[in-house]
């Protein structure tokens, strides 16, 4: 008999994970915003990305006002 394994989280939330744990050790040396326009430099249609973060803030600034009140 064989034991399955099923995966708690998705490969993509993993990734996350473990994106997120390396990045807050590098946080004292490297600021978020300059993290981020780094990264844009690196992409290949960065206005879209742009637009997408812009719309990803926008949903984050909603949400954090909802839970002020």
């Amino acid at each position: 008999m064989s034991r399955t394994y099923q995966p708690i989280i998705s490969p993509n939330d993993f990734t996350l994970q473990q994106f997120v744990s390396q990045f807050e050790d590098a946080k004292k040396n490297i600021t978020i915003p300059d993290f981020v326009a780094t990264l844009l430099e690196h992409e290949k249609d960065e206005a879209q990305r742009i637009e997408e973060l812009e719309a990803l803030l926008e949903e984050r600034k909603r949400k954090l006002k909802s839970k002020e009140k």
